[in-house]
């Protein structure tokens, strides 16, 4: 493409122009997805106890990156709050390192599923009745009636917030960890869950306890049998 200015003629190569910003728009992906992972292993060892399988920040014939697990064969109520906090992680860690007004867009799959958990939790498994004085129709799906869904919307509103304030809290003290993590990601694309735990551990993060049914079922057990 060729223009004058002032007698003076120009000449711009679009298509360089173009590949540019495309690459400059690319390498902007990759650092918030680098972050965004990092942000999901991170809380899976802070809340659930587990280290990530492996964390990417770049896969071929995909949008984005991912962090894999292993699952939770059943789930306490612990668990689940921690697992709510996990899938919450991506955009905190955003927030942390860009700034709120500078989070992605990508966090949308992780607020569905998590949501969806939650209210499951809420609604149907009576794990958190304490907090749950609706009644459920089982004939009627999962709420009786729009009360009782506004009621649980608010209990899940609250939990989801409880959580975000807990995660802010947790990775502003963990930024340095999570810069390290996103700039290996940027630097290699992937890292393996083994290296993840080391870089935690020399940062001197471990992996929250996990309760034991078995260890207090013995100990409880064990008092029985000495009384």
């Amino acid at each position: 493409y060729t223009f004058t200015r002032g007698g003076e003629s120009y000449s711009v190569d679009v298509q360089l122009m173009v590949e540019s910003q495309r690459d400059n728009e690319e390498s902007d992906k990759q650092a918030v997805i680098a972050v965004h992972e990092a942000g999901h292993g991170l809380a899976a060892a802070l809340y659930t106890g587990r280290w990530p399988k492996e964390l990417r920040s770049r896969t071929a014939g995909t949008e984005g990156g991912y962090t894999t697990f292993e699952p939770l064969k059943f789930k306490t109520r612990t668990d689940i709050l921690g697992i709510v906090k996990q899938g919450m992680a991506g955009i905190v860690a955003e927030e942390v390192v860009y700034g709120v007004d500078n989070i992605s867009n990508g966090g949308g799959e992780d607020f569905t599923t998590l949501t969806k958990e939650i209210h499951q939790a809420v609604a149907q498994l009576g794990i958190f009745k304490e907090k749950w004085i609706g009644t459920i129709n089982p004939l009627a799906g999962a709420f009786s009636d729009g009360q009782s869904m506004r009621e649980a919307s608010q209990i899940v509103m609250e939990i989801l917030q409880d959580a975000h304030q807990e995660l802010t809290n947790d990775f502003k003290q963990h930024k340095t960890l999570i810069l390290r993590v996103a700039g290996y990601l940027i630097d290699h694309t992937a890292m393996p869950g083994t290296l993840f735990a080391e870089l935690c551990t020399s940062h001197g993060v471990q992996l929250c306890d996990r309760f034991s049914h078995r260890s207090a079922l013995l100990e409880s057990l064990k008092l029985l049998n000495s009384e």
